[in-house]
């Protein structure tokens, strides 16, 4: 049977989509393809037979090493300006990280060639609180007084109505504690028991840290804090 050459025609519309020739097949939309092409000709696009990443008479292969020319912008091109490939990043030294050749001190765990960790103790000194709020007597506060490690005092009265110890006949009492090494932050809840009546010396309530007074009350009752 003879085709005169005329088309075989798929439409979905009044516009066919593929004809068939007896020499060639048009396609005039776009072409998804789930597999494989071979091709046993040549492959042309709009400017003739397409060599670039292959062609010629075997077919045309395109894969990692045989890809098509397409170019890469480096920088938004304007008008006049042309397309400028950018070369591939030639790396000239090793691209891992070093490991140190010097003896750490933390031992390194090594989990295979490429891993390797070393482990960090996160070690937390507990608070260390003393409070007198509940020792009620001179007795009492003596006794935990002497709990305290590197605390030294000197009281000789305590008054429950004000709530605080102290020394009698003009004399000075203190409490005095060394801070152990292990700890860097303070914290004071401290104050002045006593308003004074008229006609009795200054009753004065000190805060001194190595030497030094940092804070003082004088003559009322009052309450501090020192961080």
């Amino acid at each position: 049977m003879d085709s005169y050459g005329f088309p075989l025609e798929l439409r979905v519309s009044t516009d066919p989509i593929i004809q068939v020739y007896s020499n060639k097949v048009d396609i005039t939309e776009n072409l998804n393809v789930a597999g494989d092409i071979t091709f046993t000709g040549n492959l042309y696009d709009a400017n003739g037979i397409f060599t670039s990443g292959g062609g010629g008479s075997g077919g045309t292969t395109y894969d990692d090493a045989n890809r098509l020319n397409y170019e890469f912008l480096r920088v938004p091109t304007e008008e006049g300006e042309s397309f400028v490939n950018i070369q591939e990043p030639i790396i000239t030294q090793d691209a891992n990280i070093q490991e140190s050749t010097s003896s750490p001190s933390v031992t390194k765990t090594t989990i295979n060639s490429d891993y390797k960790y070393m482990s960090f103790s996160n070690i937390i000194t507990p608070d260390i609180n003393y409070n007198f709020t509940s020792q009620n007597t001179l007795a009492n506060w003596k006794t935990y007084a002497d709990t305290i490690p590197n605390a030294t005092y000197d009281f000789s009265h305590y008054d429950a109505g004000y709530d605080g110890v102290w020394f009698g006949f003009a004399n000075e009492g203190f409490f005095q504690i060394i801070l152990p090494a292990t700890h860097d932050y303070l914290e004071i809840t401290w104050g002045n028991a006593l308003n004074r009546p008229a006609g009795q010396p200054t009753a004065t309530t000190s805060l001194t840290i190595n030497g030094t007074v940092v804070d003082s009350i004088t003559d009322i009752i009052q309450s501090k804090q020192y961080i």
